[in-house]
């Protein structure tokens, strides 16, 4: 399988995973546009890039582990992970 179709299949994946958060902010968006409601589309956008900063943050200061590794640690990821 070619890099470019494996990718495509991972992010498919992850838009599957995570549809019942994405979606609703889709919608909200979609919402916000019809509406022309430029305030709220400011306000959402400042709102998420808040969250993100945060997400990157939470990513930067823990490690990152799988979740086989999880469960080997059988869920405490504060064990030491071989």
């Amino acid at each position: 399988m070619d890099k470019k179709n494996e990718a495509a299949e991972i992010i498919a994946e992850l838009n599957e995973k995570h549809r019942d958060v994405l979606q609703p902010l889709v919608d909200r968006v979609n919402e916000l546009s019809i509406a022309g409601d430029g305030d709220g589309i400011f306000f959402l956008h400042e709102s998420l890039k808040v969250l993100t900063d945060a997400i990157v943050d939470l990513l930067r200061s823990r490690p990152i582990v799988s979740e086989s590794q999880v469960a080997q640690a059988r869920g405490d990821i504060r064990k030491k992970l071989n």
